[in-house]
């Protein structure tokens, strides 16, 4: 498995607890499986044009921020944390793309 693929698969994995959605939520919302909802966050498959925009609108970031090489980072959340997911994964920050390709989850 590529390095971009395990990437890209982490970006949509991030930007689903930002969202505080389950993968049942959004297999849902775009119209497949969570298993294949899985796939995608685990590199293991990609997903359709169609499907990957439904994702991006659900999930409030931009395809430019999914797309791009830009690493995820793990740090501290400074400020106070939204309930649910949020809460529970305070650890985790989507730095700003150096590329400045576009809104991750919660910029």
């Amino acid at each position: 498995m590529h390095d971009e693929w395990q990437l890209f698969g982490s970006k949509l994995r991030v930007a689903r607890a930002y969202a505080d959605l389950s993968l049942r939520d959004v297999a849902a919302s775009v119209g497949v499986s969570a298993n294949q909802i899985s796939k995608y966050e685990s590199g293991r498959d990609t997903p359709r044009s169609s499907v990957l925009v439904g994702m991006a609108r659900l999930y409030g970031v931009s395809l430019d921020w999914l797309m791009c090489s830009c690493p995820i980072t793990l740090g501290w959340h400074h400020g106070e944390c939204a309930e649910g997911v949020k809460r529970r994964a305070a650890m985790v920050v989507a730095i700003p793309c150096p590329h400045g390709c576009g809104q991750g989850p919660g910029q």
